[in-house]
């Protein structure tokens, strides 16, 4: 809710495991950008995500990022979970596009599988809580959470502004260099955003009657949800099962 993102980005989506959860937690007219450098996965995650407000792009995602700070676009929210020695490049690539008061999660931050990745991320504990764009706090939970604020050009003092990450056509480029609302202005898009987040929290509550638990498209209120090898093996049954039946040897 802090993030009323519209606009948000998953770096290094893999089979969509956090994607799916992102999605839940937007609005109607928001939208999920994932990516993902493996086309193996990024098949996966946009089968298990098929009809949601997802899309993906498939490539280096330093490219991509250089891409969308071309193109003008900003992010309200941003999910960092990828290859390690690249996320020094990835966070402040991702700052750019990240609007002032935006919020950026990265994972992987205490486990390292690899003398490489430990290397890298604790080059980053370093950097993090020195960079003065953001506000950061580390949590110790699972393979460790980095929670940041891009505190830069927000005023604390100041009233809140709103900084657009779409239009109402659903447009989103060329945002970055428009200046925000304020005002009387910038208290609708936020009232706006708080109603439709709690439209959608009752759709997804809605859906999820009666859904048995378990499954990619089941998540939200009342669902269990899968683990990542979870959703391969899901994957691979719902193709199995959608194969024609093989043609019995004749004795």
């Amino acid at each position: 809710a802090i993030a009323r993102p519209r606009q948000a980005l998953d770096i290094g989506c893999f089979t969509g495991y956090a994607s799916s959860a992102i999605v839940d937690a937007l609005p109607r007219s928001a939208q999920l950008t994932c990516l993902e450098v493996e086309p193996t996965w990024t098949g996966l995650a946009s089968e298990l995500l098929e009809g949601r407000a997802a899309s993906f792009e498939t490539g280096p995602a330093i490219e991509t990022l250089r891409r969308f700070e071309e193109e003008g676009r900003r992010f309200d929210f941003v999910s960092l979970d990828a290859d390690k020695p690249m996320h020094g490049e990835y966070y402040n690539a991702s700052l750019r596009l990240l609007r002032p008061g935006g919020v950026l999660v990265m994972f992987g931050m205490l486990l390292f599988p690899t003398v490489e990745d430990q290397q890298a991320m604790e080059a980053l504990h370093e950097v993090l809580p020195n960079d003065t764009r953001v506000s950061t706090a580390q949590l110790p939970v699972g393979c460790g959470i980095q929670l940041i604020v891009k505190t830069e050009e927000v005023d604390p003092a100041a009233p809140p502004l709103h900084y657009a990450s779409q239009r109402a056509d659903g447009s989103v480029g060329g945002l970055a260099s428009q200046p925000p609302a304020d005002g009387d202005a910038a208290q609708l898009e936020r009232t706006r955003f708080e109603l439709e987040l709690e439209l959608a929290a009752i759709d997804r509550l809605v859906q999820a009657d009666g859904v048995p638990l378990g499954g990619a498209a089941a998540t939200g209120p009342g669902t269990e949800a899968l683990s990542s090898a979870g959703l391969v093996a899901l994957a691979a049954a719902r193709r199995q099962a959608a194969e024609p039946p093989a043609e019995e040897a004749q004795p």
